[in-house]
């Protein structure tokens, strides 16, 4: 097989890979307004004539430090940075369409119709740059928060353009301001909980200066289909210097429930959470159908272009004033115009178009004369196989060897001969080349596999670690309240036990006082006493003398009655002493004596 034969098979290979199908549950397809339903117990829609209508969750609602890509993670995958939400929106809301900040409203979703791992800027300290070259260790000397990574929502304004994508110039173009990021120490970036190390927006603009843009979002070739890919730090350099390792996965993408050609989805379908299943994670990712004449990268459900809409529309907004993040409280205006003449800068230095991982799009692929297209390797595409963890790899390219015969042939045969025995030499070097590449790959890919094992197997323990360390903090929680329980009992006892011990203490101080002064109260009970009978008998006297007068008269009473009884009994017998007298004696014979 001659040089010019191969290129051509290795080119039609390529292209036919990457033109692979995608698998038929990912590809299940939903109208665009299929969100209405999903979304419609997680928060409510508003109307608007600028982004039409638009999903404003109840977290977002309700909290005026709520903001979007914080609850949640980071997992590095096939597919680039992919955000993992705890939210039962994150779904939609963190792979579909952009986020704004609307005044007087707060933040709202503005849904899209192509899936990513992520809609974000992304901003890191310059060693962390895709292009930036590997670091084997970290100096010691170097401060552990001396370098941050950020990440902020992409605005709406920001469609996405298959053939230039996203590059370092998004802040300027797009005017995402610094209070839209948020920004962690690199070292905490690898946190399960990223919104509990999230640092106070009012020092991103300290951030902005610190970091520089390394957006970098794309299509390229993931396991022979086209797929988006969120490029931004780079994963090598970062996984030497957070604290918990970042899982690496596979992104396997699945349909939501009651979606597919005999069971189309209704407005109550159901989407899960992103879950993790070994090193694949499970996102619901189906196939959003635009409206008539919409492209795909469009964002924003046209208010005409269907009769329905949601059923809990809350509001129509009337004017809307995205809040683009250079009015936060505090900044300086020559901290403003330090970091708007910064983002300007990074803009100008940006490349014309995001550079793709591996393998282009097919839309992107330019057909070339089989005369001047280059011999590919033929190995597969495995965006696993890098230099370096998370380093992604690049097909393995030479240029084949000229056609002698057709340059000169006017040459002899034994002169073309010996030339095609050097092409066909110089042919068996490039397969032994390209073999051993594709051992190479594969040896990566199993160093690979392997490194991602480890750090499953410690992704796992950690998770297991967490759990018991959330089992005995629940454990002691339960035990602080029980002791705290008892304490409290123990508090009212003692406080019994003292009043009983103050009433017993006064009692006693009351005996002995008592006892310690009885000849005091004795003597006054004494006198008291003596006083009491003293007024008795005061109180007495006159009755007593009354008594004795009383007593007196009566005895003087009867001493004259009896004096006078006996005068009348002498008067008597004086008188009747008279009377005899007077009276003659009779006779013994009984007559009386006559009166001389």
């Amino acid at each position: 097989m001659n040089p010019r034969s191969l290129g051509l098979l290795v080119t039609l290979l390529f292209i036919t890979l990457s033109a692979a199908p995608r698998s038929a549950r990912a590809e299940e397809e939903v109208n665009f307004d299929y969100f209405y339903g999903a979304l419609q117990a997680e928060g409510d829609w508003f109307g608007t004539q600028q982004y039409g209508y638009v999903f404003q969750p109840r977290a977002a609602a309700a909290s005026e430090t709520w903001r979007p890509y914080a609850d949640g993670y980071w997992s590095f995958t096939d597919e680039g940075w992919t955000w993992v939400s705890y939210e039962k929106f994150g779904w939609a809301t963190y792979h579909y369409g952009r986020w704004a900040k609307l005044s007087n409203v707060g933040w709202v979703w503005i849904p899209g119709y192509e899936w990513a791992p992520a809609w974000v800027s992304w901003r890191s300290s310059p060693q962390y740059r895709d292009d930036a070259p590997e670091v084997g260790a970290i100096e010691s000397n170097e401060e552990p928060e001396s370098d941050y990574i950020g990440w902020a929502p992409l605005p709406p304004e920001a469609a996405f353009d298959a053939a230039v994508g996203f590059t370092s110039g998004v802040d300027d173009t797009y005017d995402i301001g610094p209070a839209n990021y948020c920004f962690v120490p690199t070292r905490y970036f690898g946190a399960p909980v990223l919104v509990t190390v999230i640092l106070a927006p009012v020092r991103n603009v300290f951030f902005i200066g610190r970091t520089v843009n390394v957006t970098n979002c794309s299509y390229a070739g993931v396991r022979g289909s086209p797929r988006i890919y969120c490029g931004g730090p780079q994963f090598a350099n970062v996984y030497r210097r957070v604290e918990r390792p970042i899982p690496r996965l596979t992104i396997e993408r699945r349909a939501p429930a009651g979606v597919g050609p005999r069971n189309p989805a209704g407005p109550g379908a159901l989407a899960s959470m992103s879950q993790i299943r070994g090193n694949t994670l499970q996102v619901t990712a189906p196939r959003i159908v635009p409206p008539p004449g919409i492209a795909s990268g469009a964002i924003g459900i046209p208010r005409n272009a269907s009769p329905t809409r949601p059923a809990n529309l809350k509001a129509e907004i009337a004017r809307v004033d995205r809040v683009k993040g250079w009015d936060a409280p505090g900044l300086q205006p020559q901290a403003v115009q330090a970091a708007r003449e910064q983002l300007k800068r990074e803009a100008g230095q940006a490349p014309p178009r995001a550079a793709a991982p591996g393998a282009t799009a097919p839309r992107n692929i330019a057909r070339v004369p089989v005369s001047s297209a280059p011999v590919v390797s033929a190995a597969p595409q495995n965006p696993a196989a890098q230099t370096a963890p998370g380093a992604p790899s690049r097909p393995r390219q030479m240029v084949s060897p000229p056609d002698v015969t057709a340059a000169n042939p006017a040459r002899t045969p034994d002169v073309v001969a010996g030339e095609r025995n050097l092409a066909e030499q110089q042919r068996r070097d490039v397969a032994r080349q390209t073999q051993q590449g594709v051992m190479e790959q594969q040896r990566r890919a199993e160093a690979v596999r392997q490194q991602e094992l480890q750090q499953q197997q410690a992704a796992d323990l950690d998770r297991r670690q967490r759990l018991i360390a959330e089992q005995q903090r629940r454990g002691q929680d339960i035990q602080q309240q029980q002791r705290e329980a008892v304490q409290r009992q123990n508090a009212i006892r003692q406080q019994q036990i003292d009043d009983q011990r103050r009433a017993q203490a006064e009692a006693q101080s009351r005996i002995q006082a008592q006892r310690e002064q009885p000849g005091d109260q004795q003597r006054q009970a004494q006198a008291a006493a003596q006083a009491q009978r003293q007024q008795q008998l005061e109180a007495q006297r006159p009755a007593q003398a009354d008594r004795q007068r009383e007593v007196q008269a009566a005895a003087q009473a009867r001493a004259q009655n009896q004096v006078e009884a006996a005068r009348q009994q002498q008067a008597e017998a004086q008188r009747r002493a008279a009377e005899g007298a007077r009276r003659p004696e009779t006779p013994k014979g009984g007559q009386p004596t006559p009166s001389s």
